[in-house]
Order: structure tokens, then sequence, then C-alpha cells
């Protein structure tokens, strides 16, 4: 499986206080189709930054799924974070694909995908970690995933390119308040998203053992 990445690749290695600075300086586009300054969702609190892949991607969908059976927005609150999530596709996908996953929490697009650079996910591959790789999110096996991401890209109603880079790997942060990194986590395959634990209780927050009923 072809894998691009830059020399500096690594997986853990947070940000220095320069790429930091050039991440801030970046924008990211609401649902709406307006530009956001990326720095200003993480500058008054803690925020759990998520990049996801592409909005096709039926791995993310899984793991955004499976944030929704453990976490809400009113549990975050109750410890002064909040949590974002960021795909490389184009903002006009955002309202469906929450909708289509019926996530309360605020989505974002990178199209560009300079905040990925920025923060160092500079790895592109389909790799998916070998058959023995198999995370607490995941809904179904491999060609499960596929037929499910094709069935979702045609109720997203988006069927085109502007779904993002397939090849593109995202990551987890906990940045702020205030241009700092306190928790850092890059993808290193298609499945490589941070275990839910670990990446909350970077913030204080512990996932429950049982789905939340809401």
């Amino acid at each position: 499986m072809a894998v691009t990445k830059s020399p500096a690749f690594d997986s853990k290695t947070p940000p220095t206080p320069q790429e930091l600075e050039a991440a801030a300086g970046l924008t990211v586009t609401n649902e709406d189709g307006q530009e956001v300054l990326l720095s200003s969702l993480y500058a008054e609190q803690k925020t759990v930054c998520i990049w996801i892949r592409h909005f096709y991607c039926g791995l993310c969908q899984d793991y955004i799924s499976y944030l929704g059976t453990k976490i809400t927005p009113a549990m975050l609150d109750e410890a002064g974070v909040k949590l974002i999530i960021i795909g490389c596709g184009d903002s006009a996908m955002i309202k469906p694909y929450r909708a289509l996953l019926e996530t309360p929490f605020p989505i974002y697009a990178d199209m560009s995908k300079k905040t990925y650079v920025a923060l160092g996910m500079t790895l592109r591959t389909l790799d998916q970690g070998g058959p023995g790789n198999v995370p607490e999110y995941l809904k179904r096996g491999a060609l499960g995933n596929v037929l499910v991401s094709i069935v979702n890209a045609f109720k997203l109603g988006k069927l085109s390119s502007k779904s993002g880079d397939i090849k593109q790997l995202g990551g987890e942060f906990v940045l702020g308040p205030g241009n700092v990194c306190r928790y850092t986590h890059r993808m290193e395959n298609t499945k490589g998203h941070a275990p839910l634990a670990e990446l909350l209780a970077e913030v204080g927050v512990t996932v429950p053992a049982s789905p939340i009923t809401t």
C-alpha cells in the first residue's frame, strides 16, 4: 500500500510553537460557508479538535457515531471543554454529514488541507493497519464498511470529489485556551483514530463504560 508522508512525520510529537503559530493564522469553513480563524475555535477554552478524513469515509463516520454514544456537549460543558470536528472536504457537505450521523458537535471544513499540514498530519495512505487492527469504534468489517460508505455517500447527496482527499489522514489534538497544545495524536492508518478514553482523559472527562442515554 503506497504511503506518502513528510520525512518529519511522527504520530505523537506535539507541534512546535512555530507550527502552532502558523496553524493559528489559517482558516476553516463553517457549515454556512463562512471562513473562521482556526485559533478562534480554541482561544477561550480547552478544545478537543478532531481532524477526520474525507466526508465519505465510513471509518470516520463510525468514530463520530461512537463519540455520540459516549459523550454529550453537556458532559463537556461541565468540564469546561468543547469538541469540534474538521474534515478535508467541501463545506457544502457539512450539514448533510451532521444530519446523517446525528452529531451535536460543530463541524468545519478545510478542503485546502492547510491546517492538516501545519499540524503535521502529512500522512496520505489507504492502509488500514492490517487484519489485527480492530479499533473500539469499528462497527463492521472491511467489505461492510465499503458498502456502507457507498450507501452513505448517496444519502449525503453530494456524490463527487468534494468529499475530500481519500488518502488524507487526520488526527486528534487538545488545543487551548490560547495557542497551546495539550495532546497530540496523528493517524497512521485509516483506522488510526485516537482511543476515546485516552483523548478525553486529557481534558478530565471520563468515558462511560455503557452507551449514554438521551
